[in-house]
């Protein structure tokens, strides 16, 4: 039997200004938080980073979470940007993975083609396509 593993932690961060009410009827309130996706190997000290928006709704009553939904880095590293607001942020995380000496991957050095053929068990990409970020950041056992 395969049991699926990420070989990495997800972390999401966002600031309070950065959550804003969408609508807010029937008992429901539907929020959208702008924020940064981070994801760290647990292989190798190296991360991304991107910017992610998450959604959820909201029961106004009782507090519960009713959906959400959320993106994720691994569908390409165009997603491997953070926007201008959400700056500080970003660089603010930058320090903390270099003070814990992680090196912060970028787009173009994730995107480059896998130099070796393998299997790489990912929905991402096409078999004989790959890219290093498939390697780095997902495998399956």
């Amino acid at each position: 039997m395969a049991v699926a593993m990420l070989l990495m932690w997800k972390f999401f961060f966002y600031r309070k200004e950065d959550v804003s009410v969408v609508c807010e009827k029937n008992g429901q309130r539907d929020i959208e938080i702008k924020g940064v996706l981070l994801d760290v190997c647990r292989l190798a000290p190296v991360a991304i980073m991107g910017e992610d928006e998450r959604y959820r709704s909201i029961r106004t009553k009782t507090n519960e979470e009713l959906t959400g939904g959320f993106g994720t880095l691994l569908d390409g590293p165009r997603r491997l940007y953070v926007s201008e607001k959400l700056h500080p942020l970003a660089e603010e995380l930058k320090r903390v993975l270099k003070e814990y000496d992680y090196e912060l991957l970028d787009a173009e050095s994730v995107n480059s083609p896998l130099s070796f053929q393998t299997t790489i068990p990912t929905i991402f990409r096409e078999q004989g396509k790959y890219i290093v970020m498939d390697a780095i950041f997902y495998w399956e056992d």
